[in-house]
């Protein structure tokens, strides 16, 4: 064999070798791409929301596919009220309820197999509504006249409350319990006098009884509430993966909303069915946070206070309202949104 030959055989041996090289480096990061790309399986979540501009977050983060980003199928509960959602959490059949301090309050003083996880948004909720001609300009002149207001919700306690800064006690009124979805009607038909309904109540009011229809002005300040995240209280525990993806997808649509106001509108729109009028005039009222803040404590055990001392609950004694927070899920998140003093 020539020294030609040999040449050209060594060269094709080296040749073999880094095509066998490249081949199986390429097989690499292929495998590589697959494995980190393959569509997993999502984890089922059912989210108890009630039809309203609170849950502008949820809502933004389903559009935007933001759960999705975080391993999670969310499927979707639509209730009129968070006192329902929160009921159907604790009936097992959804896995996360969006609901009002009130309701959360109301079911503590009852049981204790559920926490709060996160509050994502602040806002009043609640507007006092009446006719012209009943006289009413003020939460003062409600004495002896029939007000509409569904029963074991932030309304009652928002109504109550007015009433007792206005001088007023609950049996001053006759209290009729009206379901959140027939409080205009209730209005209109004058089966009550006033109504204290959720947002935005007064401007169905407005279309129904035209220049009739009253929004009686109140210190909206003083009346201020947060929506929540609830799970039962070993969820957590159970799926802490659910939970922190839930609030991290949360809170990058908090993140997203701030900036994209208009787009933001246009989701909540589509996403509640309300006119987008509406929701662009009652906008600013919502201030949009991720947290567990102190605030939050003192709101609950006043309206336990509220509860146990107008007998609206049967309960001796207020709750220590921590146990009822679960900030796991937020520490591991945004542990700076953790203000509860613990």
């Amino acid at each position: 064999m020539t020294i030609r030959t040999e040449n050209i055989l060594r060269d094709l041996r080296r040749l073999s070798i880094s095509i066998f090289v490249l081949i199986a480096l390429a097989c690499l990061v292929w495998f590589a791409y697959v494995r980190t790309t393959k569509t997993l399986p999502l984890d089922p979540l059912v989210l108890g929301y009630s039809e309203g501009i609170p849950d502008i977050p949820a809502l933004i983060a389903a559009e935007n596919g933001y759960f999705r980003d975080e391993g999670l199928d969310v499927r979707y509960r639509k209730f009129a009220v968070g006192k329902l959602a929160l009921e159907a959490l604790l009936r097992g059949e959804v896995d996360v309820a969006t609901t009002a301090d009130t309701p959360i309050v109301l079911q503590s003083l009852r049981r204790r197999d559920f926490v709060v996880i996160g509050q994502f948004v602040h806002f009043t909720a609640i507007d006092l509504l009446t006719r012209k001609e009943t006289g009413i300009h003020s939460a003062a002149d409600l004495r002896g006249h029939r007000v509409g207001v569904m029963i074991g919700t932030s309304a009652q306690f928002f109504l109550e409350t007015l009433l007792a800064d206005n001088g007023l006690r609950p049996v001053d009124i006759t209290e009729v319990d009206v379901p959140a979805v027939d409080s205009v009607n209730a209005l209109a038909q004058g089966r009550v006098d006033a109504v204290a309904a959720f947002v935005p109540a007064g401007h169905y009011a407005q279309i129904a009884l035209g220049d009739r229809a009253q929004v009686v002005p109140y210190d909206k300040v003083r009346y201020r509430e947060s929506f929540n995240y609830v799970v039962k209280r070993d969820f957590p525990q159970k799926r802490p993966l659910a939970a922190q993806g839930l609030l991290r997808a949360t809170n990058r649509a908090i993140e997203w909303a701030r900036a994209n106001r208009a787009e933001a509108i246009a989701i909540v729109t589509r996403r509640s069915q309300m006119e987008e009028k509406v929701v662009a005039s009652l906008w600013d009222e919502y201030r949009l946070a991720l947290g567990l803040d102190q605030a939050l404590l003192g709101s609950l055990e006043s309206q336990a206070r509220w509860a146990v001392r107008n007998g609206v609950a049967e309960a001796a004694l207020v709750p220590n309202y921590l146990d009822f927070l679960d900030m796991s899920p937020l520490l591991a998140v945004a542990p700076k949104t953790v203000t509860v003093i613990r």
